[in-house]
């Protein structure tokens, strides 16, 4: 594949609002990334074509409700695309995305990972993986984290240990890489925090 897959990840807590969407999506087709990917929504059927018409290309969408969840993926068309096919759940948790790109078969997940801990949803994704022969690329907010000592400031526990266990095997078993960690080995940076409680991760 010639140079780099650009792919911007982003839990956007819900663009149901028209102003904060357009917002959203104007700021990422600014970005130039080849695709974006978004987690927790809150997108119903009602908000999905004048989301394709602010984004203008390709796009899909796996929503549940307009106050939780959902994940959309957003195509460019700055690079070589094409469409395979597309697997989604029911709970608006994750799409799985199959493309051709420069002669390249690729699968991308995009997922939003359940609030609790459910190793049984990962599980799930492991089972998907396993029938993939192509490259893979995984983005999106597991809600969970994969160095607690990293990436946590001000914890007790660690956030839904069953469900991060379960991860720890898949990027083992199937040795997936963590591109930002492997760039940045000791670098402390958190995306999210809370105010009363002073914790981020």
């Amino acid at each position: 594949m010639p140079g780099n897959l650009l792919i911007t990840s982003i839990n956007v807590q819900g663009i149901g609002d028209t102003n904060k969407r357009r917002d959203v999506l104007n700021c990422l087709k600014s970005k130039h990334s080849n695709i974006v990917c978004l987690q927790d929504t809150h997108l119903t059927e009602k908000y999905l074509f004048f989301t394709r018409s602010i984004w203008g290309y390709e796009c899909y969408f796996n929503n549940f409700s307009s106050q939780s969840r959902g994940v959309a993926i957003f195509i460019n068309n700055n690079f070589d695309y094409s469409f395979q096919k597309m697997e989604t759940d029911d709970q608006g948790n994750f799409i799985i995305l199959h493309f051709l790109s420069y002669e390249k078969d690729i699968t991308l997940f995009c997922i939003y990972g359940p609030n609790k801990d459910e190793p049984v949803f990962y599980e799930s994704i492991k089972n998907k993986l396993s029938t993939i022969e192509n490259d893979c690329i995984f983005v999106g907010d597991f809600n969970l984290v994969m160095s607690p000592q990293k990436d946590y400031f001000n914890y007790l526990h660690v956030n839904n240990p069953k469900s991060r266990d379960k991860v720890l095997e898949i990027v083992l078993e199937y040795n997936l890489i963590d591109c930002w960690r492997e760039e940045h080995i000791e670098e402390r940076k958190y995306t999210w925090f809370q105010k009363k409680s002073n914790k981020t991760r």
